[in-house]
């Protein structure tokens, strides 16, 4: 498997995207309709800036944002809670739980800015289902060329492109 070949983006019209938050660093670009099709928001990685979230709240999503670098979120809005803990490790914080919380049958949006928990994370997601997009910062990408750094995300992006397509780099 290339790499170029799980990472190419699909070519939408541009009409049909739209950059949620920050002009720069948080914000991201993502397909309009997912966002309109979206109940619920899992964040993880938020630091100094939540102006997508924030977006997405004022829009109506409810969601979670876990940062275990922050004792709380720079903004605040009444649809968004604010949790303290590192994703990636299942004994401090249960994703899936959190999942769980939100009705079957509704779908979210999951992001990960997690400074190389990202890898994890998405690991230990049984149903990635219940998204209708995933906006993923990959990190620690100086390690591609290690065969062990790539077997594991060559799985990952094979377990990602079964549901998802890359929209934007």
């Amino acid at each position: 498997m290339k790499l170029k070949t799980r990472l190419t983006p699909i070519i939408l019209e541009h009409n049909l995207l739209k950059r949620y938050g920050s002009t720069f660093d948080g914000g991201y670009v993502i397909p309009k309709i997912a966002i309109e099709k979206s109940h619920f928001l899992i964040s993880g990685g938020i630091e100094t800036n939540n102006d997508f979230e924030i977006e997405l709240a004022k829009l109506g999503m409810v969601g979670v944002q876990i940062d275990n670098s922050i004792d709380s979120a720079p903004k605040v809005h009444k649809n968004l809670t604010f949790i303290r803990a590192t994703l990636g490790k299942k004994s401090e914080f249960d994703l899936e739980k959190t999942i769980s919380k939100y009705p079957i049958g509704k779908k979210g949006i999951l992001k990960l800015d997690i400074e190389g928990a990202e890898y994890e994370t998405l690991k230990n997601i049984n149903d990635l289902g219940r998204f209708n997009a995933i906006i993923i910062e990959f990190h620690n990408m100086y390690r591609i060329t290690d065969e062990g750094f790539w077997k594991g995300y060559k799985k990952l992006l094979k377990r990602l492109n079964r549901n998802f397509n890359v929209v934007y780099i």
